[in-house]
Formats: structure tokens, sequence, C-alpha cells
């Protein structure tokens, strides 16, 4: 995945398809979580949201230029 990138957001564990957000890259949460590796960046729903990689998971829907 890079910057810019259109994802498919869902849980793997049910396979459940949550919407489809732009990648803006690794991110952080609060002082304890800076630069997190597992911290994944959108924008989704029109926010910045993070999401966690074990809990959530991603696919590609068309790769940046």
């Amino acid at each position: 995945m890079k910057v810019g990138d259109l994802v498919k957001v869902y849980d793997p564990r049910d396979d459940v398809d949550v919407g489809i957000g732009v990648y803006l890259g690794r991110g952080s949460r609060g002082n304890r979580r800076e630069e997190d590796p597992s911290l994944f960046v959108l924008l989704w729903r029109g926010r910045i949201t993070t999401f966690d990689k074990p809990y959530w998971d991603f696919e590609v829907a068309n790769e940046s230029r």
C-alpha cells in the first residue's frame, strides 16, 4: 500500500466490509503509540481515522500513480 491508494477496509475475522478510504500512511494514537507500525491512517467517512492491523485488514482498490 502506498500513500494515496484507495483501499477497502474490512474485518478479517468475519470478512465484513466497513467501507473504502484513502491510505495516508502509518500513524500515532496519543503519547503511548507514536509512529506505531501497526496503526494505519486513512481518510475514511470524511475523517482522519486510525486502524489497528491485527483487527482490521485492507485491500487496495486502485493504486496511486
